[in-house]
């Protein structure tokens, strides 16, 4: 019974570091688009800047959606 205890949590923290990893690489790689646009898309939108936090947090669903136009990113599946 210990050793499947021992077992286990190596296991959920490798998936807790996985799940991290790849929302940490989207999150750069969203960032690095949301950048990319000029002011004038960005005012078009009705964003600033400054609201890519934000943003992804209510697409993420980790933050309450006060936007009407966001939509909520669904988790990929595990490979």
């Amino acid at each position: 019974m210990t050793s499947l205890l021992l077992l286990a949590y190596p296991c959920q923290l490798l998936d807790w570091s996985g799940a991290w990893w790849e929302d940490t690489r989207g999150r750069a790689a969203a960032r690095r688009e949301f950048r990319a646009l000029d002011s004038a898309t960005l005012r078009d939108r009705g964003l600033r800047p400054s609201e890519f936090e934000s943003l992804w947090a209510e697409a993420n669903g980790s933050a309450e959606r006060t936007r009407r136009r966001v939509a909520i990113l669904r988790p990929r599946a595990r490979r």
